[in-house]
């Protein structure tokens, strides 16, 4: 009886070091993850465009706003404040600077 009872007692230890182990490499496995799509972050970078007939700040921002904002009204306030304007009115023939994030060529 004392032997069946000892092999339960390591059977139980040695599941349940397999469970850390699994839980610890996992661990590493996610942080190096995490890790190695950090180091590939986006860099912010500015272009600029011609205003063309009809074209409207919401219609702009609208083509080339990109996920690292959190609304458009957030892209054609910076959009509004890289180019001094005072309010959304822009004219054909105007230039405009557009910042977008893009990764970086190595």
């Amino acid at each position: 009886m004392n032997v069946k009872r000892i092999n339960q007692e390591v059977i139980v230890a040695s599941i349940i070091s397999i469970i850390v182990l699994c839980v610890i490499f996992i661990g590493v496995i996610t942080e190096k993850t995490v890790a190695s799509a950090s180091t590939t972050k986006d860099e912010k970078y500015v272009m600029s465009i011609r205003i063309e007939k009809g074209d409207t700040l919401w219609g702009i921002a609208k083509e080339n706003i990109t996920s690292h904002y959190e609304s458009i009204d957030e892209y054609i306030e910076e959009i509004m404040e890289c180019n001094s304007l005072t309010s959304d009115t822009i004219h054909e023939g105007q230039f405009l600077i557009i910042p977008y994030y893009s990764t970086p060529i190595n």
